[in-house]
């Protein structure tokens, strides 16, 4: 069974929550406007107060502030549910996982990958 989630699926996962990438912008005579970055969800300014440099570790407080919110919202289209019940259906699968020996962290990013990848 996969544990750790590569680099490109972490990736993916990011975007999925809507980060986005904004390659290098510049000019060699009028210098450099910003660095190549990850702009963080809900932004439209770019600035340097909402940007970063590499995509956010995958940890609880990491996936909890901005994965799992959507792995609930697509739980309640797929199964025309409540959000009580989402939550529900999302931590079930997510203890199952971890008592099938994922780690905490991995088990909960594997739920919410399934839950957006499959949708």
């Amino acid at each position: 069974m996969k544990t750790e989630p590569t680099k490109e699926q972490t990736q993916w996962l990011w975007e999925q929550c809507g980060f986005t990438y904004l390659p290098y912008k510049g000019d060699p005579f009028l210098g450099k406007i910003h660095d190549a970055c990850w702009l963080t969800p809900n932004e439209t300014e770019i600035s340097p107060s909402n940007w970063s440099f590499k995509l956010p570790p995958i940890d609880p407080n990491n996936l909890f502030k901005y994965a799992v919110p959507l792995a609930i919202d697509k739980i309640m289209k797929q199964q025309e549910c409540d959000s009580n019940l989402a939550r529900q259906i999302l931590f079930k699968h997510w203890l199952q996982k971890i008592e099938d020996g994922l780690p905490d962290e991995d088990a909960l990013f594997w739920v919410i990958w399934e839950v957006i990848h499959n949708d």
